[in-house]
């Protein structure tokens, strides 16, 4: 429960003030969250380093491709990567081993959680640190099919662990 809690401040903490422009911020803030993980949350600090280096390069260089691909756009086309989302990729990865193992566990989860994540792109747009490239609806689905790739990987990674 503490790694859901965890996580979710890191996650609306990142979202809030990169719409008002403090991106930076919550920034500061995933880093710090990173250091309590490692510092006094982890139960298996080798193991979650590996998740965490392994899962975050995938995420980004997913998301990195997204972006490119133009499935999503950038309020500010000049952004390589929004800071925001570096964030979230690196927190996301430490929820793989605690709060969301045993949802990966569960073969006929993945397609229903790759569809949450996929849509989750839609709150970003809502707060407009996201542009939803038209159509809407086909462009999370593609979305959600790059992340049934991840939580796969993801997966996978788990069990090797």
């Amino acid at each position: 429960m503490i790694n859901l809690l965890w996580f979710q401040f890191g996650w609306w903490t990142l979202v809030l003030t990169a719409s008002q422009g403090y991106d930076w911020l919550g920034f500061l803030v995933a880093l710090i969250l990173l250091g309590v993980h490692f510092q006094w949350l982890s139960a298996n600090k080798k193991r979650d380093l590996i998740i965490f280096v392994a899962s975050a390069s995938l995420g980004i260089s997913g998301d990195f491709l997204l972006i490119r691909l133009g499935v999503f756009n950038l309020p500010d086309p000049e952004t390589f990567f929004p800071l925001w989302l570096t964030g979230l990729w690196l927190i996301f990865p430490l929820t793989l081993p605690y709060s969301l193992k045993p949802l990966l566990e569960r073969t006929l989860l993945l397609p229903g959680l790759a569809l949450a994540a996929g849509f989750s792109y839609y709150a970003g747009t809502y707060f407009g640190i996201l542009i939803t490239a038209e159509p809407i609806f086909q462009n999370l689905l593609i979305a959600s099919g790059a992340w049934l790739v991840y939580l796969g990987s993801f997966r996978n990674l788990l069990n090797k662990l």
